[in-house]
């Protein structure tokens, strides 16, 4: 029996870390993805935000061939990290930058995110300009913005992950992907977690029988311990058994006698 009992022991423990790795890593990934789709979708508002932002690139104004500078060329579905711009850093931007500026595109405000082309100081405004362009877009003008329109700037590209994102930010995808793997996980433990209550439940009650049938079997052999013949084991265990039902069924009797009695009916009240 001990043979047979420590494989299905051991396997138990690696099915129980097995699940758990498994729970660690919904958990985990339903967090980053919701933070991702939260954070990483296209930037509306007039101004970033404090820090670092994310946003899903949608246009191929940058994607072109320039690799000499640290952010090399990207393309749609590329994601860019942007660091919002303090007065001080704005003015120190260099060329080859990748920056994120409000313009105007088919008419409308727009975020535009170019690079750097090249910078003008004006020391009669005490002003600095920047000439930005697409790398996307070689034979195009350089368009002159002044220091004070750029908002921030990029220093990190995470390609193709914005694709990614975008599929997740698709309420049905979304659905499927986390909020029904989270629910299954939640009922999931619910049910571990019932199941352990009522079979702690279950021992308890067990632990408790055999305790008042060894009670009664301490019981007997003490009556017997002045008997010339004392029963053997067997009978001894019978007898024990016996009255240990006894005792069950006079519980029973007594929870029945103090419940209380059904309110009389109708006739009986007539009479």
């Amino acid at each position: 029996m001990a043979k047979n009992n420590k494989p299905e022991s051991k396997t138990k423990k690696i099915v129980n870390i097995v699940v758990m790795v498994i729970e660690i890593m919904i958990i985990i990934a339903s967090i980053v993805l919701s933070i991702a789709v939260i954070t990483g979708s296209k930037v509306t508002n007039k101004e970033l935000g404090d820090g670092y932002n994310l946003t899903v690139v949608l246009s191929a104004s940058m994607d072109g061939n320039e690799d000499r500078y640290k952010i090399k060329s990207f393309a749609i579905d590329d994601l860019v990290i942007i660091k919002s711009l303090t007065d001080e850093e704005k003015r120190n931007l260099e060329v080859g930058d990748v920056v994120i500026y409000r313009g105007i595109v088919n008419g409308e405000s727009a975020w535009i995110t170019h690079r750097i082309t090249k910078v003008e100081y004006r020391e009669d405004l005490d002003v600095q300009y920047y000439y930005t362009k697409g790398d996307a877009e070689a034979e195009g003008k350089d368009i002159r913005y002044l220091e004070g329109t750029i908002q921030g700037k990029v220093v990190k590209v995470i390609p193709k992950v914005g694709k990614f994102i975008r599929w997740f930010q698709d309420a049905t995808n979304f659905l499927w992907a986390v909020v029904i793997p989270l629910a299954a996980l939640l009922i999931y433990n619910v049910i571990v977690f019932i199941r352990a209550i009522v079979n702690a439940r279950i021992k308890r009650i067990e632990e408790k029988s055999k305790q008042d049938l060894e009670d009664v079997k301490a019981s007997i052999l003490k009556e017997l311990a002045g008997v010339d013949k004392p029963l053997d084991e067997e009978e001894i265990k019978k007898k024990a058994i016996e009255e240990y039902l006894a005792m069950l069924n006079a519980k029973k009797e007594d929870s029945i006698q103090d419940a209380p009695s059904a309110p009389a009916n109708s006739e009986e009240k007539g009479e």
